[in-house]
């Protein structure tokens, strides 16, 4: 999509939307809309909706058809959001910056290319952008055409998450998780430069503070980290491990995610231990956050979080701890609770969360779930497994009350 006078969204002023308007050339706005205060919020929903189905675009709100700078004055960010969240479905990635010049106040709606077509107006009708313009779809294979699109954008999310399986027969390898997200952020430049120039000594401190056997790494411009040794003890001796078999989390350019987190028994029983999900949960959240910190929140859009459990032998998931832990009675009787009211809670197979795309974080999610948009919660939403109790039925009863977290 075209950049407005060269500038990247979050660095528009004023002047660079009237340098935009003087150069302006109206047989070239397949990616812009003009429009003034009186715009219905129906007919914005609808140009919205058709630069979410197209390439994307720009809509300047308070700026008449002939290029004159009237301003805004019924129109405020937060009517604007909530007419585009609250009218289209599913919500498009969008941004909203407001500029201001001599009590002229004046939008800029910046629609990205939707991911996940179709983009759907509350009345039911599929806008999409022709030349100038926007049309309604009648035609069934422009809507093939999208949903063809949404499948290809699926399987881009998929490839770039995806790690490949397991297939060495390992004796105690009972089975792994694999959890990540890709994210979407305003200011990609800004998030790149973030994981060129990332304080690798700080992580290393996080990481020593827990296990002394890891290793950081750059492979291309991802940053790699693995917990744990890279070999195998064998009866006669050490074995380098296979590719894949490690608790491992690699941080991609564009600031998205993936990881492994390794589910292993002891030689003599089929019993593993679940605590190592919720630690590197923990861990793997934190490393994060050091590459982050400061640019999460304000410049966060949506992310789309996998999840994938793969079983290759049967197993019991249980939370293990020492006689002298001092939660150790309370997750013993946790566990034989489960055993007297349901039986073993044996994992037999594999399973992904969703069964199909993504689930979706964005701004929207933390509002309906009456969440604080902030760097923590947003950090709590993308790490949060729902493997973490493993196996388990019933809800951990802490001390206070009943946490099902």
């Amino acid at each position: 999509m075209i950049l407005i006078n060269g500038k990247e969204f979050l660095e528009l002023k004023f002047s660079d939307v009237e340098k935009f308007l003087s150069d302006f050339d109206e047989e070239e706005s397949f990616f812009v809309e003009l429009k003034n205060n009186d715009i219905s919020t129906k007919d914005l929903i609808k140009e919205i909706c058709a630069f979410s189905n197209t390439f994307g675009g720009y809509i300047f709100l308070g700026i008449e058809d002939n290029k004159i700078i009237t301003g805004c004055k019924d129109w405020t960010e937060e009517k604007i959001n909530n007419s585009i969240r609250n009218l289209m479905s599913p919500v498009p990635i969008f941004d909203i910056k407001k500029l201001t010049k001599n009590n002229t106040k004046i939008f800029v709606i910046k629609i990205e290319e939707g991911t996940m077509p179709l983009y759907i107006t509350n009345k039911g009708i599929i806008y999409e952008r022709v030349s100038s313009s926007s049309f309604p779809i009648k035609d069934s294979s422009s809507i093939n055409r999208l949903l063809d699109k949404r499948k290809e954008n699926i399987k881009k999310i998929e490839n770039k998450l995806y790690i490949p399986d397991i297939n060495e027969n390992i004796n105690n390898l009972c089975g792994y998780i694999d959890l990540g997200f890709s994210i979407t952020f305003k200011n990609a430049k800004k998030i790149y430069n973030r994981i060129l120039n990332v304080n690798y000594e700080e992580i290393s401190e996080i990481i020593k503070k827990t296990n002394n056997s890891f290793s950081i790494s750059r492979v291309g411009n991802s940053i790699c980290i693995t917990i744990g040794d890279s070999k195998i003890e064998n009866s006669h001796y050490n074995m380098l491990a296979p590719a894949r078999l490690a608790n491992f989390m690699e941080i991609l350019p564009d600031g998205s995610f993936r990881s492994r987190i390794i589910l292993a028994s002891s030689p003599e029983s089929n019993v593993v231990s679940i605590n190592s999900i919720l630690f590197m949960e923990g861990l793997f959240r934190d490393i994060y956050s050091v590459v982050f910190k400061k640019d999460l929140c304000k410049n966060f859009i949506e992310a789309r979080l996998y999840e994938k459990l793969t079983t290759i032998k049967i197993f019991e998931p249980k939370i293990m701890t020492s006689i002298n832990d001092e939660n150790h009675e309370k997750f013993e009787k946790y566990y034989y609770n489960h055993k007297e009211k349901y039986g073993s809670n044996i994992v037999v197979n594999s399973n992904r969360m969703p069964i199909s795309d993504f689930y979706l974080i964005d701004k929207a999610a933390f509002q309906k779930n009456k969440i604080k948009f902030d760097d923590s919660n947003i950090l709590e939403q993308l790490f949060r497994t729902q493997y973490f109790l493993l196996g388990y039925i019933d809800a951990f009863e802490s001390d206070e009350n009943t946490d099902e977290n």
